[in-house]
């Protein structure tokens, strides 16, 4: 995969993920189905804190997990899609550091194989995609109705419109 095409459906799945997350009521944030998952509060915590630390792997080799930050109690919906929109940014700086050729690169993970780095980024998206799906079941089973589009076809559905 281009560079350039990733960071556009980057650019894309990010929206898709903040609309899914302004779908839920702020009474709902610390709402979780089971006592044995996440809230879906600490599902966006997690998608942001995420897509940082993946990125710090897929850009520069190095990977740290701290599942306490990546799971922290997030006090409302506004102060996660901040933190949502940081990470992104900070994600999204990451990889204008990189090449074309850089992209393409393969490292050895800590995990003991070898990827490129677009395949790592890919995964992060990947990755993404599995939590607001998580996030939209959370919506359903709370009566609320939501696009779950993926971000190819959110973009392809705007572009019949007119609106992106």
């Amino acid at each position: 995969m281009r560079l350039d095409r990733f960071m556009a459906y980057f650019e894309k799945n990010h929206r898709v993920t903040v609309e899914t997350c302004r779908l839920l009521p702020p009474e709902h944030w610390q709402w979780k189905p089971t006592a044995s998952i996440y809230t879906a509060g600490q599902l966006l915590c997690h998608i942001a804190y995420s897509q940082r630390a993946m990125t710090e792997w897929a850009t520069h080799a190095n990977f740290e997990w701290r599942f306490k930050e990546a799971t922290r109690a997030i006090d409302s919906l506004e102060k996660g899609l901040i933190y949502l929109d940081e990470c992104h940014a900070q994600a999204v700086e990451l990889y204008g550091t990189l090449s074309e050729a850089q992209f393409q690169e393969t490292l050895k993970t800590p995990f003991g194989f070898e990827a490129a780095r677009w395949q790592l980024a890919e995964g992060m998206i990947d990755h993404e995609t599995h939590h607001r799906g998580q996030l939209h079941t959370y919506l359903r089973l709370l009566g609320i109705e939501g696009k779950a589009l993926a971000p190819i076809f959110h973009h392809v559905c705007f572009l019949k419109v007119g609106i992106a």
